[in-house]
């Protein structure tokens, strides 16, 4: 009887590791696409087969930028992205070298996590952007030195930020070394540029139509509205 018992438990525990082992390509894929950056491709938020694509040229330093996502950017989604209206496609347009690195640390986190970093950068502005502080550095330690410290002190106040998203420091400095993720970046700024001729932020392209300035909800509804109907 023992020895039965012990040849069960031996088949029990042979099935328990054949599945777990199973398991394990699945397992490590899921951690793989948590953790791959993004680094060359549009992210589309909503409905890819919306009626109406919305693309959002913005940069992470423009005090208007942060305004609309943060006071008239929840409540557009909630009535049209949710509601399979919209496709929403945010693209970085850099505005100085401070913008570059807070551009490039966003695009580090995992996929699914892009849109809430780029929220709480924009949530966070005030705290890790101060030109003021800048100002000071400057006349403190002179141009060169100023910036310098500015842009690391800065991009160091982004990362404590990036780190509420799940982006590491090491992953943060990974991908500010990637020239993969610096060229996209510059790729999408110069074809806003050429395409859209955007030469401000934010400015935003209702199914190829460009409109500028920061929208008040009022405003960027009626634009969708009138897309919709066409």
């Amino acid at each position: 009887m023992t020895k039965q018992l012990n040849t069960l438990q031996n088949v029990i525990s042979s099935l328990f590791l054949g599945l777990v082992l199973l398991m394990v390509p699945a397992v490590q894929k899921a951690m793989a696409d948590e953790a791959t950056p993004v680094l060359n491709y549009d992210i589309v938020l909503g409905d890819a087969d919306a009626p109406v694509e919305v693309i959002e040229y913005a940069s992470t330093t423009c005090p208007h930028c942060a305004h609309f996502s943060n006071e008239v950017w929840p409540d557009l989604e909630k009535k049209y992205v949710e509601t399979g209206k919209v496709r929403y496609i945010f693209r970085h347009f850099m505005l100085n070298a401070i913008d570059m690195d807070a551009s490039i640390i966003s695009r580090c986190a995992a996929e699914k996590r892009y849109y809430p970093l780029l929220s709480l950068i924009f949530k966070k502005q005030n705290s890790w952007y101060q030109p003021k502080k800048y100002r000071e550095l400057v006349d403190q330690y002179g141009q060169e030195t100023g910036f310098k410290m500015f842009s690391s002190q800065t991009r160091d106040e982004v990362i404590k930020v990036a780190r509420m998203a799940g982006v590491s420091q090491a992953d943060a400095d990974r991908c500010l070394a990637d020239t993969a993720i610096r060229d996209y970046l510059i790729n999408s700024y110069k074809e806003g540029i050429e395409k859209y001729e955007v030469n401000s932020t934010p400015t935003f392209i209702i199914n190829g139509v460009k409109h500028e300035g920061g929208y008040n909800f009022e405003d960027f509804d009626k634009a969708i509205s009138d897309a919709l109907k066409k």
